[in-house]
C-alpha cells in the first residue's frame, strides 16, 4: 500500500559497489562530465550485477573495468538504497558495498570516469572532493558495517 504522495516505482535495480582499499586509503573515481547520472562527481567504483553473476564477482569486475585493479573482497559493507531516473521514469536502486582490497594502487581509468584519488581512510569524512550524499551514506555504512564487527583493520 502507497501513502499520499507516493507512488510504486515499476523498475528495480541491483548494483554492486567496491569500498577499495590499500594501504589505509580508499579509491574514489570521479564521473565523466558526459556520465548522464552524476556527471563529474566523485565516488566508489559500482555497477551493475549481470544476470546470473554473483555479487562478488561482479564486484570484482566493476572495479576491473573502471579502474583497472584487481583485488579480493574481505566481506559485505551494507546495503543503501537511492532513487534514479531513466528517460524519466523513476529507478528504485538497491547498492550491495563491498570492501575489496587493491593488489596494487596502480590505477587504468575506463571512459565512465576522468579521475581519481586514494584517500586515507581517517579523511574520508571531510573529503575535499565533490561527493553526493548516496556516496557519502555508502562510504560510512561499509565503514560502519566494518567498525561495528570488529574487521576495522583495514591496512594491509
Amino acid at each position: 500500500m502507497t501513502t499520499s504522495g507516493e507512488h510504486r516505482l515499476k523498475r528495480y535495480v541491483v548494483l554492486v559497489g567496491a569500498l577499495v582499499v590499500y594501504d589505509d586509503a580508499v579509491l574514489l573515481l570521479q564521473r565523466s562530465s558526459q556520465e548522464r547520472f552524476l556527471p563529474d562527481l566523485w565516488g566508489l567504483p559500482a555497477g551493475k550485477i549481470r544476470y546470473g553473476e554473483s555479487p562478488e564477482a561482479a564486484v570484482l569486475r566493476e572495479l576491473k573495468e573502471e579502474a583497472g585493479i584487481a583485488g579480493t573482497v574481505e566481506g559485505f559493507a551494507g546495503t543503501v538504497w537511492f532513487r534514479s531516473k531513466i528517460h524519466n521514469e523513476q529507478i528504485g536502486n538497491m547498492q550491495l558495498n563491498f570492501l575489496v582490497r587493491a593488489k596494487d594502487r596502480s590505477v587504468v581509468l575506463d571512459g565512465a570516469n576522468q579521475d581519481h584519488a586514494w584517500l586515507p581512510i581517517d579523511e574520508l569524512p571531510s573529503a575535499p572532493m565533490r561527493l553526493d550524499e548516496f556516496t557519502r551514506k555508502s562510504i560510512r555504512t561499509a565503514l560502519n558495517s566494518f567498525e561495528n564487527a570488529n574487521h576495522y583493520s583495514l591496512g594491509s
